[in-house]
C-alpha cells in the first residue's frame, strides 16, 4: 500500500500544469459553495432573526385566535396566572404586550400605524427598539406621555423630538380613544416598513387607550437559547392549559419562512450537483487522458504481477491527492472570505429598500453551519471518486500483452 502511495504522489505530479488545472477547479468549486451556503444562510438567519425581534420573540402567549385575527377583542383580561409561570421558568425573558391598530397624526399628516404598549423595563429583554434607538431615548417606567416612534415614520409626519403627536384607535366599548404624547425618541431598525408603522409607548398609556384595565393583547418571551424553541413551547402548554389560550413559537407563526428554510437546504444540493457534475466530467476526461498516456507503464506493471485492483487502486489514490489539496486549498480561501465578511459585512446598500422587506439590512453577513460543511465536503468527495471509476475500470482491462506494445 505504501508504494502504492508514493507511485500516486509522484504520478499527480508528472503534469504539474493539468494537476493543477484539476485542484484548480476543485478549490473554485468548494469556494462557490461554501460562499454560496454561506451567504444565503446568512441571509435567512438575518430574516428569522429580525422575525424574532420585531414579531413576537421565540414565543408568544395570546388570545386563541389572535395570530389569525388580531383583534382588539382578543386580549388577556387576566394575566397574572401566564406571570406566575412565565416566573418559574428559567433561561428566558418575557414582557407583556398591548398591540392596537390604529392612526396617528402630527400638525401636517396622518398614518396608519400599530400602537404598541410596552414595558420599558422588560422590554430591552425581549425585542430589539431598545437598542436601535438613534436620537433621543427610549421610554422611562411612568412616564405615560411619552412615545418612540420609527424613523421612517418620523419622516412621514414631519416630527422631531420633543414634539407631540395624537394617537387614535378604537377602544373595547368601539368608541373613539385618544391622547397626546411627546416625541422622546427615533428608533431605526433593519425593516423600514416597521419603522414606518410602529409607536411605542408605555403599557399604562396603552391599557388606557384601550380600556383593557389591567388586561393585555399578549406575552412576548425571548430563550436564551433558540435551539429550544420547539421544546420550551411544548413545555409551555403543559403548564398552561387553557383552550382560550394560544401558546405558538416563531415558527408557527411564520410558515413561510419556515418553509424558506426547507426551500434552502434543498437549495444547497442543487448547488452542489450544478457545481460539482461539471467538475467531475473535466476529472473523468482528465483521467481518461492520464491512462492513455500511461497503458505502456500499466501493461508493464501487470506484467511484474500487480493485480487490477491495485491498478484501480493507485487511480483512485491518485484523485484522491487532487481532491484533498483542492479541497483543503478551497476551504482555506472561502474560510478567509467568510471570516472578512463575517466581520465587515457584504454591503448591499443598493439593494438596501428591496432587503428590508425582508428585514435584511443594507448588509449581509455570512453564516454556515457546520452541517452545511459536513454534507457539502463529503458529497464532494463522493463526486470526485465516483467521476474516477470509469477511467480506473477502464485501466484494469487493459490486456497485458496489448498495453505493452502500445505506442
Amino acid at each position: 500500500m505504501k508504494i502504492l502511495v508514493k507511485i500516486a504522489w509522484r504520478n499527480i505530479w508528472r503534469n504539474p500544469r493539468r494537476t493543477w488545472v484539476l485542484i484548480s477547479s476543485i478549490a473554485v468549486g468548494v469556494i462557490g459553495y461554501l460562499g454560496t451556503s454561506g451567504f444565503s444562510r446568512g441571509f435567512l438567519d438575518q430574516m428569522v432573526d429580525a422575525t424574532i425581534e420585531l414579531q413576537g420573540g421565540h414565543i408568544m402567549i395570546a388570545a386563541n385566535g389572535y395570530h389569525q385575527n388580531p383583534n382588539i377583542r382578543l386580549f388577556l383580561p387576566a394575566p397574572e396566572p401566564i406571570v406566575e409561570v412565565l416566573e418559574q421558568e428559567r433561561a428566558l425573558h418575557y414582557a407583556p404586550l398591548v398591540a392596537l391598530q390604529g392612526m396617528v397624526s402630527s400638525s401636517e399628516k396622518a398614518a396608519g400605524v400599530m400602537i404598541n404598549g410596552v414595558d420599558p423595563r422588560r422590554e430591552p429583554h425581549v425585542t430589539i427598539v431598545p437598542r436601535a434607538v438613534v436620537r433621543g431615548r427610549y421610554l422611562r417606567p411612568g412616564e405615560n406621555s411619552e412615545v418612540v416612534i420609527g424613523e421612517e415614520l418620523a419622516r412621514r409626519l414631519n416630527v422631531d423630538l420633543g414634539e407631540k403627536i395624537v394617537l387614535m384607535t378604537a377602544d373595547l366599548s368601539r368608541n373613539i380613544s385618544s391622547g397626546a404624547y411627546r416625541v422622546v425618541g427615533v428608533f431605526r431598525t433593519t425593516s423600514p416598513s416597521f419603522d414606518k408603522t410602529s409607536v411605542f409607548l408605555n403599557l399604562e398609556a396603552a391599557q388606557e387607550l384601550a380600556g383593557y384595565g389591567h388586561g393585555v393583547t399578549a406575552f412576548v418571551v425571548r430563550l436564551n437559547d433558540p435551539d429550544e424553541v420547539d421544546a420550551r413551547t411544548w413545555e409551555l402548554r403543559q403548564k398552561v392549559k387553557d383552550p382560550k389560550l394560544e401558546i405558538l413559537s416563531w415558527k408557527d407563526r411564520n410558515y413561510l419562512l419556515v418553509l424558506a428554510q426547507r426551500l434552502y437546504d434543498f437549495s444547497l444540493v442543487i448547488v452542489i450537483v450544478i457545481l460539482f457534475v461539471a467538475i467531475a466530467f473535466s476529472i473523468s476526461n482528465s483521467f481518461l487522458m492520464v491512462i492513455y498516456e500511461r497503458i505502456y507503464e500499466i501493461g508493464i506493471m501487470m506484467a511484474n504481477g500487480v493485480l487490477p485492483k491495485k491498478v484501480r487502486r493507485m487511480l483512485y489514490i491518485e484523485a484522491l491527492f487532487i481532491n484533498l489539496i483542492g479541497m483543503a486549498t478551497g476551504s482555506l480561501v472561502a474560510a478567509a472570505l467568510l471570516l472578512y465578511f463575517g466581520h465587515h459585512g457584504l454591503d448591499l446598500s443598493d439593494f438596501a429598500q428591496g432587503l428590508g422587506a425582508f428585514g435584511v439590512g443594507s448588509k449581509v453577513y455570512p453564516s454556515i453551519a457546520a452541517a452545511d460543511i459536513i454534507v457539502g465536503l463529503v458529497t464532494i468527495n463522493l463526486i470526485v471518486l465516483v467521476s474516477v471509476l470509469y477511467p480506473a475500470f477502464k485501466a484494469s482491462r487493459f490486456e497485458v500483452v496489448d498495453a505493452i506494445r502500445f505506442v
